[in-house]
C-alpha cells in the first residue's frame, strides 16, 4: 500500500526524489518556497525524468503553500540545503501530527538534532514524531530545464539514521523499500560523521577560489577536482575519520564510499 509523502524543496534532488517515489507507487506532494518552480511542475503536468529513471511522472500536489503538504502525510522528506533546515522546522511545526516522520535528505552533520531542537523551540517538543537523516543524497541529479531532471545514479549502501535512535525505522521503512541497499545506521553520529561533503566541498571550493572570484563558470567536479585538489581532500578526510574514531564511530573513508556508493574502485580519490 502506497504511503502519503511530502517533499520539501523542488530543486534537483527534491524533484528527482518526488518523481522517483511517485513512480514507486506512492502519493507524493511537493512544496517549494519559490513558486516559479511549482508553476513549472504544474504547467508540465508533472516532472520529466531522464537518465537512469525515465518518464513524465504526475504528483498529487505541487504547491507553494506548506500547509497543504504536511497534514495527513506519513513521511515528510526535506531536501533543502542545511542552512534552511531550521527555517523549515519552524515553518512545518504548526502542521505536524503525532505518528509522522521527517527525514532530512541529506542530514549533513547532526541535522536531525538541530531539527529536533528547532521543533522544541517552536513549542512542538512533545510531538510523537521520528526525525531521520540520510548520510548524503541518494540520487545524483541535475536539473535540465523546467520540471525536467536527470538522474545519473542511485547511490548504494548509504546509511540512514533516526533520532531518537530508540524510535526504530518503522515509520521510514518506505525508504528502504525504494532504496533497498540503504543501511540502517545505529544513530545520527554515524550518518553525521560519515558526511563526505565536509571533506570534499570546502577543499574543492578553497582551491578554486580564483576562478570563483573572477566569476568564471566551470564544472565543479569535472574541472575543479584535480589531482592536486584530491590530495587536500584526502588529508581533510583523514582528519574527519580521526574525529569519528575518537568519538567511537567506525567511519567510512572517501575511497570506501566511492567503492560502495558508485561501484568504482581506485587507489586515489582523483
Amino acid at each position: 500500500m502506497g504511503k502519503k509523502i511530502a517533499i520539501i524543496g523542488a530543486g534537483n534532488l527534491g524533484q528527482a526524489q518526488a518523481a522517483h517515489m511517485a513512480q514507486e507507487g506512492h502519493e507524493v506532494s511537493i512544496y517549494n518556497r519559490t513558486v516559479a518552480r511549482i508553476d513549472e511542475i504544474n504547467e508540465r503536468g508533472g516532472i520529466l525524468l531522464a537518465g537512469v529513471l525515465e518518464g513524465l511522472v504526475k504528483l498529487k500536489v505541487a504547491t507553494g503553500n506548506i500547509a497543504e503538504v504536511i497534514p495527513g502525510r506519513d513521511l515528510i522528506i526535506v531536501t533543502v540545503p542545511a542552512s534552511s533546515h531550521r527555517a523549515i522546522a519552524t515553518a512545518i511545526a504548526p502542521y505536524l501530527e503525532d505518528g509522522q516522520a521527517v527525514v532530512l535528505h541529506p542530514g549533513h552533520t547532526l541535522g536531525a538534532m538541530e531539527f529536533n531542537e528547532a521543533l522544541i523551540e517552536a513549542g512542538k517538543g512533545d510531538l510523537d514524531i521520528t526525525i531521520g537523516e540520510i548520510q548524503t543524497s541518494l540520487l545524483t541529479s541535475r536539473l535540465l530545464g523546467p520540471a525536467w531532471v536527470s538522474v545519473s545514479a542511485i547511490k548504494k549502501a548509504l546509511p540512514i539514521s533516526v533520532f531518537p535512535a530508540d524510535h526504530g525505522f518503522g515509520r521510514i521503512e518506505v525508504l528502504f523499500e525504494c532504496y533497498p541497499t540503504s543501511i540502517r545506521a545505529p544513530d545520527v553520529l554515524k550518518t553525521g560523521l560519515d558526511n563526505l561533503n565536509a571533506s570534499v566541498h570546502p577543499s574543492v571550493t578553497l582551491l578554486n577560489l580564483g576562478q570563483i572570484d573572477r566569476g568564471e563558470e566551470f564544472l565543479y567536479y569535472w574541472e575543479g577536482f584535480t589531482p592536486y585538489v584530491s590530495k587536500l581532500v584526502d588529508q581533510v578526510d583523514g582528519e574527519r575519520c580521526a574525529v569519528a574514531i575518537a568519538l567511537g564511530v567506525k567511519p567510512i573513508t572517501i575511497h570506501e564510499f566511492f567503492d560502495t556508493a558508485y561501484d568504482v574502485t581506485g587507489e586515489e580519490t582523483w
